[in-house]
């Protein structure tokens, strides 16, 4: 087997099937078995893609990893749609780690931004008509009749009265060559899956327990490892009792690993044990030793430095500060993952977002070069952006390396809830100017928070290079999104600082959005009533984007907006991010003793050409409850360089009798897609927090509402 790089045009000489054999395979021009192979987003690379074996079956090969939002799913209806694949013979692969499977959005193979759609709604559909025009030909050579006069329709080219299924046609199809070029996509109204509501492809497996998740990983001569790692950020192990925890029985070894110590077993029962009998301590490292207080002001300090425009000519000024903590991940499924390192070869099972940082890592860890490191990824027990960090992957290797043996890692729920990479505490703060005609004549914004792309950046730098400062050169757009560019007016005066702090961050769902949604939409509502004006007609009237207004307007009707009565309220909140118009209004009502009740969010999106409704749906729904928990509860405490946190019970999440009704409505368009994993998430904030002002005049600038006293407790029937 050898790998080929393919233009545009090249293509394709292509096996889509070797007859009798279930390979996913290609042939060259001089027959021989290849893997194709291209660094651009592979639109002309059918046999990787999609396999059709003798006996029916269709193997769709999907790039990103399916961590419960339905890309296995919707995305491999894109290739069967345009394929006219029979669906109920379509299996799907999550694929393997190989640069052609690398989003083009994010220039490597990940699964994260809410890309998966958008990156890959023409490349896979180039790849299913290609795969089409191949079984038309394959056809009209085997029938000697022109194409024009032949169809196909689940899995089938027919003639008149006559059919021929494709995986009679796949040995003729894989002699001819093909033009990506003269291959025409479907229209919107050919489609026979695109826009339907699809079953997911894998929720029997997970209904009935077939599911294999990380943490399920069981190979042959698995020892368990179980870590303990610093209290404080940038502590180091100093001492432990090696000999009581080797005398736990089934501990096989104990082991170094970054910032702190594994203990190897043949359970995790034992390893847990062993770990606790290990005992290990840890210096407070070398930082300043901070806690919520020395950070809130550090972040306020930044902003003080900042020199404000404040226009004379604005009829009204208003001037806001808002603030929101650091929030954990908290996926269901602790860290976890498994790695088999021998000499000449690494196997990795893994829930990771992505497969090139999980390989890359195992690259420099082992030695061992791309073509002998397999990435096998499993399902995700929740993702959020955290399981596209490495640091648990780097553990799993480092102790099968140690052992000589498979290892899996599992972290426990306090170790989980300890080390994260935790979304930015962030600051920020507004001076709006009204004039006389109280339209906002003057939008100036400052935020500061630590940077995650700043830490990205140097950790993908060479060595020569990390002294650059690229994030004082270019600023952080990941912390900037939603702030940078506000739908409400043509220029916003904004400024970012960037401020170095001891606590490691990362990207959570909707990343800079998911703070910059609740400060934007909070001042919003401030400076509406500043204007003696309702909130959503305030809104409106600054909104010139037709899609975005289309949203406000449907969000009004839908939502029943100002005709609530019996003590409750409304709050709205209006918020594109990745690419998606959204508004969301919550109603609710408070009780004196700040006891919520959520009775109802109405939420409307245009997201561009929907590929499943369904789980349009239900990735709106869970981005709201994500967001809910976090603007109920969501709160990680520092005090002295620790996390206080420790489990589910001091970093709660909302439970199911207190979700509310949620109603999702999709506005129909015909724009490319965008992304819907994470704009559910960041409106929220503020349509809660707008709606407890409705409801008694307190405004909320800082979260969660836990912290002014107020506690969800139900929503109503």
């Amino acid at each position: 087997m050898s790998d080929v790089n393919l233009s545009r045009r090249q293509f394709i000489q292509t096996s889509v099937a070797v007859a009798g054999v279930g390979l996913i395979v290609g042939c060259s021009s001089k027959n021989e078995v290849v893997m194709l192979h291209s660094n651009e987003a592979p639109d002309t690379q059918l046999n990787a893609w999609v396999h059709i074996a003798a006996e029916g079956t269709v193997t769709i090969t999907v790039p990103s990893v399916e961590m419960g939002q339905g890309v296995k799913t919707s995305m491999a209806m894109l290739i069967a749609d345009e394929m006219d694949a029979d669906w109920e013979s379509v299996k799907v692969l999550i694929a393997p780690w190989n640069a052609q499977f690398n989003n083009s959005a994010m220039r490597m193979q990940i699964t994260g931004g809410s890309t998966s759609i958008s990156s890959f709604w023409l490349p896979m559909r180039q790849v299913g008509a290609v795969a089409r025009h191949a079984m038309l030909a394959a056809a009209a050579s085997k029938w000697n009749v022109a194409v024009e006069q032949l169809r196909t329709e689940n899995g089938q080219v027919i003639n008149g009265a006559e059919s021929i299924s494709y995986s009679e046609l796949a040995e003729v199809a894989a002699t001819l060559s093909i033009d990506v070029d003269d291959v025409t996509l479907k229209q919107a109204d050919q489609f026979r899956l695109i826009g339907k509501a699809v079953p997911r492809i894998d929720g029997v497996e997970k209904v009935t327990g077939q599911a294999e998740f990380g943490i399920d990983v069981n190979v042959p001569n698995m020892l368990i490892g179980t870590v303990a790692q610093a209290p404080v950020f940038g502590g180091q192990l100093v001492s432990m009792n090696a000999d009581a925890a080797m005398a736990v029985n089934g501990v096989t070894n104990i082991v170094e690993v970054p910032n702190g110590v594994a203990v190897v077993a043949t359970s995790y029962w034992q390893a847990k044990k062993g770990l606790a009998a290990l005992a290990p301590q840890f210096n407070e490292g070398d930082e300043p030793l901070m806690s919520n207080a020395d950070i809130s002001q550090r972040l306020n300090e930044e902003l003080d430095d900042i020199k404000v425009k404040r226009p004379k000519e604005a009829k009204k000024l208003v001037e806001l500060a808002y603030e929101v903590p650091y929030l954990a991940h908290a996926t269901m499924e602790p860290m976890t993952c498994t790695a088999h390192v021998q000499a000449d070869s690494c196997d990795i099972w893994v829930p990771s977002q992505s497969q090139s940082q999980t390989g890359a890592i195992a690259e420099d860890l082992t030695g061992l070069k791309q073509d002998n490191i397999f990435v096998h990824t499993t399902y995700l027990g929740g993702g959020f952006g955290r399981r596209g960090e490495s640091d648990f992957v780097a553990q799993a290797v480092i102790l099968s390396q140690a052992v000589g043996k498979p290892v899996k890692v599992i972290w426990s729920r306090e170790e989980d809830t300890q080390h994260d990479f935790y979304r930015p505490a962030t600051v920020a703060r507004f001076q709006i100017g009204l004039d006389d005609n109280n339209h906002i004549m003057h939008w100036g914004a400052q935020s500061a928070s630590s940077s995650i792309l700043k830490r990205l950046i140097k950790a993908g730098m060479p060595g020569f290079l990390r002294w650059v400062p690229v994030t004082k050169i270019i600023g952080d757009p990941v912390a900037e999104e939603g702030m940078k560019h506000v739908s409400y007016v043509e220029e916003p005066d904004y400024e970012n600082k960037i401020v170095p702090l001891p606590v490691p961050v990362g990207f959570w769902r909707s990343v800079g959005h998911s703070s910059n949604g609740f400060f934007v939409e909070s001042a919003m509502d401030e400076v509406a009533i500043a204007a003696g004006a309702d909130p959503y007609q305030f809104r409106r009237d600054h909104l010139t984007d037709p899609r975005e207004i289309a949203v406000a307007e449907k969000i009004k009707s839908l939502a029943s907006w100002g005709n609530v009565t019996n003590g409750r309220v409304q709050g709205i909140s209006i918020h594109k991010s990745f690419g998606t118009y959204i508004a969301q209004v919550v109603e609710l009502s408070v009780a004196e003793n700040k006891e919520i009740t959520l009775h109802k969010i109405t939420s409307v999106l245009d997201c561009g050409v929907v590929v499943n409704p369904d789980t349009v749906k239900a990735q709106i729904e869970g981005g709201i409850i994500f967001g809910l928990t976090a603007v109920a509860n969501g709160d990680i405490t520092i005090d002295r360089g620790r996390v206080m946190q420790s489990n589910f019970h001091d970093y709660q999440m909302l439970t199911l009798d207190q979700i509310p009704e949620i109603v999702v409505e999709i506005i129909p368009s015909a724009e490319a897609p965008s992304g819907i994993g994470e704009p559910g998430t960041p409106p929220i904030a503020a349509a809660i927090t707008n709606a407890i002002y409705q409801a008694n005049g307190e405004r909320i600038r800082n979260l969660p509402i836990a912290k002014h006293g107020y506690k969800v407790i139900r929503a109503s029937a």
